[in-house]
């Protein structure tokens, strides 16, 4: 048996792809507790997990960041992303690591398994041997964009694509520099101060912290993240994991109203977007008067503030994505890793559409893995947007490339061998 502490921020993004691995962990017969945010208590003991609260000073609702944080509300869209790093995400790194060290010292522990953004694993990662004991092993869930240093990549989160040869080099380390020189050397001081408060130094750039880890779990396909050189940690592309099926989320009444004969469009923003100007009600006005069936999810949310709906056009709070996949021609979504993986599991063409957090990233890789078209830009006009899904829709290319991916999805690993890297039982 191997004793694993699961880690992740209180966000549903972070909580919801590590939930299939504790649950197979448990069944397996491994013990594991799952440290996160009160709001997923349930869904963590749903799992036959044992779930470990965060501090409640850094058990933030996602659904009301404003509220927490009144000062966010006057901010532009890069000072938030800036805001969002140092407060959500740096700052609670001594209260998490603290956290960590208590649930390790109350019980010892062989894995410990991080979301990429629960930065407080920071400081048990740099613990060496020599310490009071050896650290655990850790593995990084990777949940969101791979993102490791290299010299033929541009930094994260510019979106920036792969500029192979001297002068894509020299165009990522001037990238880089006015990054480090710039918005991030603020960020990077903090960083370096949290971790100091946690007891130890950090030797590298906070975003390359995965160099620490001893293995990524990435939950993709090899073919949707960029070429890099040999590295560790070794990476184990264990393909799209999350589930969303009938059990979860039933499949609305009007379903069954659906023209079959129609190409079906699915549009969403997920759980972390709620202003549906950016992309939703753009494409409702784009598709209205087209020969198609728009679905609505509002990823988890329950009301869709007063959003109107065209006559070909259905909403839905949630909607069991393993089922309604099959049925669509085309994705159209604001970039993230989860709802892409659902896509790329069932071979459909992708739009997204976003540029904050690491939404950027996810557009990039769409458009240069040929599985859709890739904006970045946080929101789209309705003749926009109108323009790219009838273009996924008209060209096969995207279609034949988005069918390569769902039989390399059906080749990944899968569940069982990241459970293997996780119990360090073996490797893909």
């Amino acid at each position: 048996m191997t004793a694993v502490l699961i880690c992740a921020g209180p966000f549903r993004g972070h909580v919801m792809p590590l939930l299939p691995l504790a649950g197979r962990l448990v069944e397996l017969g491994h013990r594991v507790r799952f440290l996160t945010g009160s709001r997923y208590r349930d869904a963590v003991t749903g799992t036959g997990a044992q779930w470990e609260p965060l501090p409640a000073r850094i058990d933030f609702d996602e659904d009301d960041t404003d509220g927490t944080f009144p000062q966010r509300r006057e901010l532009g869209e890069l000072a938030q992303g800036k805001f969002d790093l140092e407060h959500v995400f740096l700052r609670p790194i001594p209260a998490q690591a603290a956290r960590i060290e208590e649930l390790l010292d109350a019980e010892p522990v062989d894995t410990v398994v991080v979301e990429t953004m629960f930065f407080g694993a920071i400081p048990v990662a740099l613990r060496s041997s020599a310490s009071r004991r050896d650290r655990p092993r850790i593995v990084a869930w990777g949940s969101n964009p791979l993102n490791l240093p290299d010299t033929d990549l541009a930094p994260a989160g510019l979106g920036l694509p792969p500029a192979n040869g001297a002068l894509g080099r020299l165009r990522n380390r001037a990238v880089g520099f006015a990054m480090h020189a710039g918005i991030f050397r603020s960020l990077q001081g903090i960083a370096r101060d949290s971790v100091h408060t946690a007891g130890a130094e950090l030797p590298l750039f906070f975003l390359d912290w995965l160099t620490l880890t001893d293995d990524i779990v990435q939950l993709t396909v090899p073919g949707f993240e960029y070429p890099r050189a040999q590295s560790r940690p070794r990476v184990h592309y264990a393909g799209p994991l999350s589930v969303s099926d009938t059990g979860a989320h039933p499949l609305p009444d009007w379903w069954a109203e659906l023209d079959s004969r129609l190409p079906t469009v699915l549009v969403t923003q997920g759980s972390a977007e709620p202003d549906l100007d950016q992309l939703v009600r753009p494409t409702l006005t784009a598709l209205e008067t087209k020969a198609v069936n728009v679905l609505v999810s509002l990823g988890g949310r329950e009301t869709g503030n007063g959003l109107a709906l065209p006559a070909n056009a259905r909403l839905a709070g949630a909607l069991p994505y393993d089922e309604v996949f099959p049925a669509l021609s085309a994705f159209v979504t604001n970039g993230g890793y989860g709802g892409v993986g659902f896509a790329i599991r069932h071979g459909v063409p992708v739009v997204a559409v976003g540029r904050s957090q690491d939404k950027a990233e996810v557009a990039a890789r769409v458009r240069w893995s040929g599985i859709g078209i890739g904006v970045r830009r946080r929101g789209i006009s309705a003749r926009a947007i109108g323009q790219a899904v009838g273009e996924v829709l008209r060209q096969p290319r995207y279609r034949a490339r988005a069918r390569e991916f769902r039989e390399q999805a059906a080749q990944c690993s899968g569940l069982d061998a990241a459970v293997r890297v996780v119990a360090g039982s073996g490797t893909d």
